[in-house]
């Protein structure tokens, strides 16, 4: 069973954690011969081929404990005689849930890690208002000022606890997991010292039909930013970045609460296409010269990147977190300091500049997700861990 708490892109969209899903499902029947059964409790709907598992527990009770949704996820792994349940999930409110559950049936209970609740309230490992990265151990009273002002960014008073959930929900099914995996080297690294846990690093691997992709080497000497228009995507950086790579273009797509902040301070070199399909996403990124990530967070992976990666397009982001990762080990790219935007300016200018760059760095790129992060080689990499 692999269980997702969004639904497996039902009406709100494919998040990365949803391709992770969706691929994850795909690998255990593909590669690993095992019957696959997709759960989620489909908050906007039911998905093609998606079990849907509902509670009306009331949501001050439901928030702590979930009775309701343990009795139902027990009852479907029992009737479906399921042997692993591999969850991938941010809302706490499932996690006490899914622990109980495969602890009463007696199944082995799996958890890939996408953010970094297990060892920090905003999931961010960083600090704020600085914007640099946080090394403080929590729980501690010095997070509370980044919790605050994550909340009010977000205009929710719920921000507030739903954060401090996240965190002691995710770290209490990180520590209840028979198999845990990370797949970012660093929070691998965090997790083993800071709590003691056994943790493997794997990379994520690429959706399928990535793979068909094919290296597209007549780029057109343009940035692109490919995501959602938020503070931790690093929106609000793109006008200034804009400025300082002109006369070249920095194309924009996506939409997000920034969207209009972004119109109306946008430089004339910025090209904003708001919402685009997926065939014109997949037109923007294979002619682009670099993909720019400036995440100002600690992003786990970066699903965009192995996009761009798998259209030999080099990619850009700031020195940390899991775009960075993908970036220094498959040599696919340029890295700049966290928050230096000169820096980072200057590393897309070198690339708009130098098509030779481009195509090697980008072959890279691209051979090392075929080679990487293949699905067939995660799942030689999941046989293990069940053998053990």
């Amino acid at each position: 069973m692999v269980f997702d708490d969004v639904g497996f892109g039902a009406g709100v969209g494919l998040f990365g954690k949803e391709l992770y899903s969706s691929t994850l499902a795909y690998i255990y029947e593909r590669y690993l011969g095992f019957e696959v059964y997709k759960v989620s409790p489909c908050i906007a709907g039911a998905a093609s081929g998606v079990l849907c598992v509902g509670s009306r527990a009331i949501p001050v009770i439901r928030g702590f404990y979930d009775a309701q949704l343990a009795r139902k996820l027990e009852s479907l792994v029992r009737e479906l005689g399921v042997d692993i349940v591999h969850v991938n999930i941010v809302n706490p409110r499932y996690a006490s849930p899914l622990i109980a559950a495969t602890k009463r049936v007696g199944v082995m209970l799996i958890t890939t890690l996408h953010n970094w609740y297990v060892v920090c309230p905003t999931g961010w490992k960083v600090r704020v208002s600085g914007i640099e990265p946080c090394d403080i151990a929590p729980p501690s009273f010095k997070c509370l000022g980044c919790i605050m002002k994550l909340g009010k960014t977000s205009g929710r008073v719920q921000s507030f606890a739903k954060m401090l959930m996240c965190y002691y929900g995710i770290r209490r099914l990180a520590k209840e997991s028979d198999i845990l995996i990370s797949p970012s080297k660093e929070l691998a690294e965090y997790v083993r010292r800071e709590l003691g846990l056994k943790v493997h690093h794997i990379w994520n691997p690429a959706p399928p039909h990535l793979l068909r992709n094919k290296p597209v080497l007549d780029k057109q000497g343009y940035a692109l930013f490919i995501g959602r228009l938020s503070i931790e995507k690093g929106a609000q950086l793109l006008p200034e970045i804009a400025r300082r790579i002109k006369p070249y273009k920095l194309h924009v797509a996506g939409t997000g609460p920034l969207l209009d902040q972004l119109a109306r301070t946008a430089e004339d070199n910025t090209v904003i296409h708001g919402y685009v399909d997926e065939e014109k996403k997949q037109e923007l990124l294979k002619h682009a010269s670099a993909l720019i990530v400036p995440s100002i967070w600690r992003e786990l992976f970066g699903y965009v990147v192995v996009e761009a990666f798998s259209y030999a397009t080099p990619a850009i982001s700031f020195d940390y977190g899991g775009p960075s990762e993908l970036i220094k080990e498959s040599r696919g790219g340029l890295t700049a300091r966290l928050g230096d935007l000169a820096e980072l300016s200057k590393a897309i200018i070198e690339l708009l500049e130098n098509p030779i760059l481009v195509r090697e760095m980008g072959l890279s790129a691209y051979n090392f997700m075929n080679r990487e992060l293949h699905p067939q080689k995660y799942a030689e990499h999941l046989k293990e861990l069940l053998k053990r």
